[in-house]
């Protein structure tokens, strides 16, 4: 793997569309079509990664997210709120470098920083791909919390607090 190429994480506006990018037929669309919507609206939050030379690095979306995650404590179960890290793409010509990490582990840290000012345990997302499961995800310090058979979806969680 090469050196993580040098970039800067940016609010999202609308031009980043206008920008080359081939992240995944999934990722295309809601970069396409759903996330001008998210980033005006009051939920979630679209972060766009820039190189220096304007190419369009990747993205990824943050919202405290209505689910809440229950633990079995002590005293029984409670439930506390989360962050949801709902999309993340890598442009193509930046795959393979580390960015895809690097973007999960900028958005752990955005979180660890709101939690100065909001309450937050830690980070959910969901994934139907077991690869990135058991080769991605757990290696940056997630760990599987639920299985949603239904919709073939593996809940993942990366603690912010300890509890």
């Amino acid at each position: 793997m090469s050196e993580v190429p040098e970039y800067t994480i940016v609010p999202f506006e609308e031009f980043h569309t206008t920008l080359d990018y081939n992240f995944d037929e999934k990722r295309n669309d809601y970069f396409k079509n759903r996330a001008i919507k998210d980033s005006k609206g009051r939920n979630s939050r679209v972060h766009v990664a820039i190189s220096r030379d304007a190419q369009l690095v990747g993205f990824f979306t943050l919202c405290m997210h209505k689910r809440y995650f229950v633990l079995n404590l002590r005293d029984g179960p409670a439930t506390h709120p989360v962050a949801l890290l709902g999309q993340l793409g890598v442009n193509e010509p930046f795959r393979g470098k580390g960015v895809g990490s690097d973007l999960v582990r900028k958005a752990i840290n955005f979180v660890i920083e709101a939690t100065n000012y909001v309450d937050c345990v830690g980070i959910i997302l969901d994934t139907d791909d077991i690869l990135k499961r058991d080769n991605f995800f757990k290696k940056l310090g997630f760990y599987q919390v639920d299985y949603i058979k239904k919709k073939n979806l593996y809940v993942m969680f990366y603690p912010i607090h300890n509890l």
